[in-house]
Formats: C-alpha cells, structure tokens, sequence
C-alpha cells in the first residue's frame, strides 16, 4: 500500500512502530550467536534502515547503485583488471565521471575534451558546474 493511500495518521503510527521493533530487537534478552550478529547490524545500521520509509521516492533496493557499478565489474572481468594500481585509479576516476554524465545527460566524449582544453589552457580539469555553464551560456547565445 502506498504512503498517500494510508493518510498521515496511520503512516506515522506505522512507521513509529517499525521504530519500536527496532528498539526492542536491539534490547533482545539472551540473543543466540545468530541474533547477536544481526542486533550487532542493526546496531550499526539503525540510522539507515528505514530511509527509504520515512522520505518518499527513496528506493527500498540498491539495485541502481549496483547497475551503475556493473560496466567497471563487466571490465574487469574481460580484461582481468588493471596491471597497477595506478591504472585501477585512473579507470576508477574516468568511470566516475562516466557514470556522472550518463546520469546527468551530459556527452561523455564532448565533457571530457573540453575537460581536457580546460586543463591545457588553466592547469586544473574543468568541474561539472563550470561545463554545465558554459553549456547554458552557449544555447543562450544560440
């Protein structure tokens, strides 16, 4: 069920009571080995658990994350990963900033080449603000 389908009133006396189960696992009596290491998670975890409860339009997987990820384990695994690990960071960075214009809707090769003039010319690579000005002030000018 959704949260707007709920109303406010139930979804807070809900999500209060998830809270409280929480709370009471953390405070389990003799808890076997099992139950050790979860109150042990939980313990660690409590302040993330329920993100995607209480703020709408989180979602309750990391599935996107995980696919985000996926083109550098889909690398590694063809090219048997990186020889140095100065070449692992480097294919980190650049998959970095691969991953943030694919999310941002910016052209990978066109960013990194003015990335690159933008280092020529004043020693420092050209930030993704800066880029997504000079891009407003070209369709501007347009």
């Amino acid at each position: 069920m959704q949260r707007t389908e709920l109303g406010e009133d139930t979804f807070n006396r809900r999500i209060n009571k998830l809270h409280q189960r929480l709370d009471a696992l953390q405070s389990w009596e003799n808890p076997n080995a099992v139950l050790q290491n979860i109150i042990k998670i939980v313990n660690q975890q409590k302040s993330r658990i329920l993100t995607f409860v209480d703020n709408q339009g989180v979602p309750c997987h990391n599935n996107y994350a995980e696919y985000l990820i996926r083109i550098g384990v889909l690398k590694r695994k063809v090219s048997f990963g990186s020889k140095s690990e100065e070449g692992a960071m480097a294919y980190a960075v650049l998959l970095s900033i691969y991953t943030t214009c694919k999310l941002r809707n910016i052209p990978f090769v066109d960013f990194m080449n003015q990335s690159l003039t933008h280092y020529i010319r004043f020693g420092k690579p050209m930030l993704f603000k800066e880029y997504l000005r000079k891009m407003e002030a070209l369709a501007v000018a347009a």
